[in-house]
């Protein structure tokens, strides 16, 4: 059987596109370890209550203690550290306190400077202080609130939990555990309150259009996990 040329081209485009299938799968898992990843292995906090003005609690002192890794086949720099409290700790697409601004430290003591690179594949043991006001702000509840611990009454614990964020240079949002979050939709929802004023006067306008804001950055979001799942 003798096979023309326009066949034979069939042939070979046919199994070009048969080893491009094959082949597939293994591009998609190369370009997914390169997408930013980053975590905290965390080893160890601390917390306690300052005396500024002869006043003591006025200033809260947290410092936490672990690796920063990245854990990608590429470079990447961390521009910002947050201090969270997650209002749902499964969805954590809201929070009751989130800000910025805490001191790095390498394990002798010596300020490092953000942004802070991290080359493929490694990680610094480092300290993360955070020096936050308590008096009027949400930190003064949160750090009053306790939860009983056993039946006896007599011993408690803090109700929540204080956690770190960091946010790369590529403005990646990721929280302790190394997972992607949306920080779009946490400030949006963190601000919603601010429409309440005039929801209560009869003025849908302002809470409609904060509702509609929020649910486009979660389908946007939505989508920009796919495509950070598939490492483009």
């Amino acid at each position: 059987m003798t096979l023309d040329i326009e066949t034979l081209k069939q042939l070979i485009l046919g199994l070009g596109s048969i080893s491009g299938l094959l082949t597939l799968p293994y591009v998609v898992i190369q370009a997914a370890k390169k997408r930013p990843r980053l975590k905290f292995d965390f080893s160890g906090m601390s917390g306690n209550g300052l005396k500024k003005n002869d006043a003591i609690g006025d200033y809260y002192s947290f410092q936490f203690m672990g690796t920063i890794k990245n854990r990608s086949l590429i470079p990447n720099s961390i521009s910002k550290i947050y201090l969270i409290v997650w209002a749902d700790n499964e969805k954590r697409n809201s929070a009751l306190r989130l800000g910025f601004g805490g001191i790095l430290s390498d394990t002798n003591g010596k300020k490092l400077p953000l942004p802070l690179e991290l080359s493929s594949m490694n990680g610094k043991k480092v300290q993360v202080n955070f020096e936050i006001p308590v008096k009027g702000t949400s930190d003064e509840r949160l750090l009053s609130e306790v939860i009983p611990v056993g039946n006896s009454g007599q011993f408690y614990l803090p109700k929540h939990k204080y956690e770190l964020c960091f946010e790369d240079t590529d403005e990646n949002f990721f929280d302790q555990q190394g997972r992607l979050r949306n920080l779009e939709e946490i400030n949006l929802r963190w601000t919603l309150s601010n429409t309440m004023k005039d929801l209560q006067g009869g003025n849908f306008i302002p809470f409609l259009k904060h509702t509609f804001s929020i649910q486009k950055s979660v389908i946007l979001f939505f989508l920009k996990k796919i495509k950070y799942r598939l490492g483009l």
